[in-house]
């Protein structure tokens, strides 16, 4: 219960940073997800997402991209082109965005990343937690309590994903390093 408070604070926070129109217009925010929609972390999102709609009165719309890039490109693009009056999204990789929130910037579109950090993206605000003092530690943690030995738990530094112990592989079936 308390991560789902949490994600649906963080969402809410997110968007409340992007609110900068007058009480009596309907403002429409795009709210751009790189996770699944079966994922249980995105759907506490979505979730605190919808609820601010719910709160505000204004248009929140909302996708997932399940890790496609383009496709997350092309629904910033497609919130530009529908004159958005913020985006909130997470990025996938560090500078798969970089492009696509200079072309919201140019239409004076605020751009809000979440839940992941690319501070070389451009993005307006960051609401998440610090990603890599998390990992450590989280592998702390694990090696103080005998889960993992040292050297036994390796991560993919450039992606964030677990990459599965020495040995093991990443079950996700990617090349980790």
């Amino acid at each position: 219960m308390g991560a789902s408070l949490r994600m649906f604070g963080v969402t809410a926070a997110v968007l409340a940073l992007a609110v900068s129109c007058p009480a009596n217009t309907k403002a429409v925010y795009y709210w751009v997800s790189h996770g699944s929609p079966t994922d249980p972390v995105w759907t506490y999102f979505l979730q605190g997402a919808e609820q601010w709609a719910k709160d505000t009165g204004d248009d929140v719309r909302t996708s997932f991209h399940s890790g496609d890039v383009p496709s997350q490109q092309e629904a910033v693009r497609v919130a530009i082109s529908a004159k958005a009056k913020g985006i909130v999204t997470s990025t996938p990789d560090p500078g798969s965005l970089t492009k696509v929130i200079a072309e919201a910037h140019a239409a004076g579109i605020r751009v809000i990343l979440m839940n992941t950090e690319d501070k070389s993206s451009g993005r307006d605000a960051y609401v998440g937690g610090d990603l890599v003092a998390i990992g450590r530690r989280y592998a702390q943690y694990l090696v103080d309590h005998n889960f993992v030995h040292k050297g036994e738990l390796r991560l993919d530094a450039g992606r964030g994903s677990w990459c599965g112990l020495s040995g093991h592989g990443d079950p996700g079936g990617r090349n980790c390093v």
